[in-house]
């Protein structure tokens, strides 16, 4: 059936007939749950941590919001002595500074954004519309393997493709990744 050799590379030996690589292809699945499970229970902490921290911050919300009413009122109720009758829209004190500004007129999007993009983009007003930049990497491979063109990018790097590269999909969990096992994703349907 194939070459047979008696190696192990790590600490698992190689499979030396197909009922082993069928058992190894179950170990790796395996394996590939307990990271799930790694992944989810993290962020299941994580999203605990992120409820517990806005809980504790709720009471520090309400009391910034308080304080600053108090002062607004204190300020409000003194203005004209605290801002020598008007000739300044401030008032130090040794602990801080209460003031006075225009508020300027702003957008807010109370809508799905998506949703007020789609409508920006059809009234014509591309321009109020702000566009992530990030490296188109087709492009920028096509410009720097070009013939004749020596062209060199500080944090750019041209990783030579070629040869086959083993890749592993299983079936069980529709998950397909190479050996790179950093980058699990979810396998492309068949079409």
């Amino acid at each position: 059936m194939g070459r047979e050799t008696s190696s192990k590379i790590g600490g698992v030996p190689i499979p030396q007939n197909l009922e082993e690589a069928d058992s190894a292809f179950g170990l790796l699945a395996e394996e590939y749950r307990a990271l799930v499970k790694i992944g989810n229970e993290l962020n299941e902490k994580i999203a605990k941590l992120k409820e517990k921290a806005k809980e504790e911050a709720a009471f520090h919300r309400e009391h910034i919001e308080e304080l600053h009413a108090v002062l607004a009122a204190y300020s409000g109720a003194h203005r004209r002595e605290l801002t020598d009758e008007g000739r300044q829209k401030f008032y130090d004190t040794t602990s801080g500074r209460g003031g006075w500004r225009l508020r300027r007129t702003r957008v807010e999007v109370t809508g799905d954004e998506q949703d007020v993009v789609k409508q920006l983009e059809k009234e014509g007003l591309d321009d109020c519309i702000r566009i992530k930049k990030e490296v188109k990497k087709t492009d920028l491979l096509r410009r720097l393997t070009t013939p004749g063109v020596s062209l060199e990018i500080e944090g750019v790097e041209v990783v030579p493709g070629g040869g086959e590269v083993f890749y592993i999909r299983l079936t069980a969990l529709d998950v397909e990744f190479t050996p790179d096992v950093k980058k699990l994703k979810k396998s492309k349907p068949k079409k």
